[in-house]
Formats: C-alpha cells, sequence, structure tokens
C-alpha cells in the first residue's frame, strides 16, 4: 500500500472502497444533471424519458455501489425541485401538465421513476 493511501482514514471509506470525494463528485454530478433537466423541463414543460431513463440508471449505480442511499436521492430531487419549482414534488404534480415526450422531440425530463415512486431496488 502506498503511503499516500495509508495517509487516508480508513474510517471514511464507504461500501465499495469509496471514498469521500468520489461520493461528493457523484452527487455534483446528480446534482447538476437534474438541475440541467428540471429547468429544461420548466421551460418546455415536457418529459423525456431516455433522459429521466438516464437518470434512473445513474441512480441505480450509486445505490448499487454504496455512493448513495435511497433517502439521500430523494432529498437531492426534493431540493431541485424545490429550487427550480418553487415548490415540493407532490405540489408539482398536481398543478403541473407535463407532456411527455420521446427524446428526438428535443424535450426534457421529470423525477426519475426510481426515486418518484420510492422503489426499492434492493
Amino acid at each position: 500500500m502506498s503511503e499516500a493511501r495509508q495517509d487516508r482514514p480508513q474510517t471514511a471509506k464507504i461500501a465499495l472502497g469509496v471514498f469521500p470525494e468520489h461520493k461528493e463528485l457523484y452527487l455534483k454530478n446528480l446534482r447538476d444533471m437534474v438541475r440541467k433537466l428540471f429547468q429544461i423541463m420548466e421551460e418546455y414543460k415536457v418529459l423525456a424519458r431516455e433522459h429521466q431513463s438516464y437518470i434512473n440508471g445513474y441512480m441505480m449505480a450509486g445505490r448499487t455501489l454504496g455512493i448513495v442511499a435511497n433517502d439521500e436521492l430523494k432529498k437531492i430531487m426534493e431540493q431541485e425541485n424545490l429550487e427550480i419549482f418553487g415548490m415540493t414534488i407532490e405540489k408539482r404534480r398536481r398543478s403541473m401538465k407535463i407532456k411527455k415526450v420521446s427524446i428526438e422531440d428535443d424535450e426534457y425530463l421529470d423525477v426519475p421513476t426510481v426515486v418518484r415512486k420510492g422503489i426499492n431496488v434492493w
């Protein structure tokens, strides 16, 4: 084991040897993707299934690798939704009509199914 590796506190490891900086990068990327897609959804009022599936896969990978828990994902989705739409996900669903479109239509997405429906993939 290299000296640099020995200097890292072993207690900082997450499942499968993932370090906190990996989790931070994962969460930053997720927030960026979700924020951008919510902004597009707010502007165009559409849902692109392909984008929704991409984020669902990204979140499932994070959970499978032990980087993030479902509760953390829900919190991120709620925070980003509140920032973009100014309301909770549930309230937004009741108040907005979202058209479902294909990526070929050049339109975008809603809250990923895994988070929206509280699906436990374990």
